[in-house]
């Protein structure tokens, strides 16, 4: 298991949902890694700003 998906299952653990990795695929892993471990250490969910104006 690499360091992205063991911060994915902590992510599960810690909010009782998914990652919504589905709106940061056009980033790199790096950038993942740092939203992922910024929502555990701040305790906080990752929540994205959504376009209105978009189909997700």
């Amino acid at each position: 298991m690499d360091e992205i998906d063991n911060l994915l299952e902590k992510y599960v653990e810690r909010f009782e949902e998914n990652f919504p990795i589905f709106l940061v695929l056009g980033i790199d892993g790096e950038e993942i890694r740092k939203l992922l471990e910024e929502s555990l250490e701040t305790g906080k969910p990752f929540r994205p700003e959504l376009d209105p104006d978009k189909i997700y």
